[in-house]
């Protein structure tokens, strides 16, 4: 949760260090597009695992958690959530199903996303 610009999570960076951060990669030469969409990508997903592990009485996860990554697989993105996986799968203690759904740039794996069930269960 988010309250006057700081994480009330412990441990969490504070909001606008990591904006800082995004804005320095961003105008990095060294990050093409698709990188940052990686980066943008990687957040939200490990944000939303952060809020939902925030939401307290709720036993969560109690199946697999599936990870729509809507690009080819053995792009960046692939490679970078094949490499966070294990370890949040250790730490949650759950399996993390990765699932590549490349084409129509990136409208595909929206597409499967968006009609997957509304249960805290598919990224």
């Amino acid at each position: 949760m988010l309250s006057a610009g700081v994480a009330t999570h412990p441990g969490s960076p504070t909001l606008p260090a990591f904006v800082a951060f995004v804005a320095f990669v961003k105008g990095s030469p060294m990050f093409a597009p698709s990188a940052f969409r990686f980066l943008q990508t990687a957040t939200l997903v490990l944000a939303g695992v952060g809020l939902s592990l925030e939401a307290g009485a709720q036993a969560w996860p109690t199946k697999p958690i599936k990870v729509i990554i809507p690009f080819a697989a053995g792009g960046v993105t692939d490679v970078v959530i094949r490499t966070i996986a294990p370890k949040l799968s250790e730490s949650l203690g759950q399996a993390i199903v990765i699932e590549n759904r490349g084409g129509a740039g990136g409208v595909l794996g929206t597409a499967v996303g968006a009609k997957s069930a509304p249960d805290g269960y598919t990224f």
